[in-house]
């Protein structure tokens, strides 16, 4: 799908509805589906995600990257003191914040429409750990993000994130 054919007041109109679901109250993983099945990131945290879901390590330079890898989306992490806090997506319509805690952490809830970074997937939504501790480096932070082609998995996105349990 080419950016210039996507019909914004359709962008515009997704992000409001998502926005209501990421405003609504505080983050809640909720009733969990029966076949969500528990996936860890080394030892250093888990989620609960579909079944089927895999988690993929990465490479990275100064921090610990990787994925967690389903049918329908593709959860980004990066865990180290210089985990993106995501803050450069303000530009992008529908931008939208809140704070939450998860796992008796503070996080940030992220999500815009934002197809400069990919046409196919133009919608983000992120949640960002700002303080998990002091390391050599400094403030540890993780940053865990998905792009979709609609708002409509915010929610089950956002419940996934819910689930957040760190070792």
């Amino acid at each position: 799908m080419n950016v210039l054919s996507f019909p914004i007041p359709r962008a515009v109109a997704g992000l409001a509805a998502a926005a209501l679901l990421v405003m609504a109250g505080s983050l809640n993983a909720g009733d969990i589906p029966a076949d969500w099945e528990r996936v860890a990131a080394d030892t250093v945290f888990s989620l609960s995600a579909p079944a089927g879901t895999t988690y993929t390590p990465g490479q990275g330079i100064d921090s610990m990257i990787g994925s967690f890898d389903a049918a329908s989306f593709q959860l980004n992490f990066d865990y180290g003191a210089y985990s993106d806090p995501l803050t450069h997506l303000h530009d992008n319509d529908g931008y939208q914040t809140r704070e939450v805690e998860v796992d008796g952490r503070t996080a940030i809830i992220v999500s815009a429409y934002a197809p400069a970074y990919s046409d196919q997937q133009p919608y983000v939504i992120g949640i960002h750990f700002p303080n998990l501790g002091q390391s050599v480096v400094g403030t540890q932070r993780l940053t865990v993000y998905t792009m979709l082609e609609t708002p409509d998995d915010f929610a089950m996105i956002e419940q996934i994130y819910g689930t957040i349990q760190f070792y």
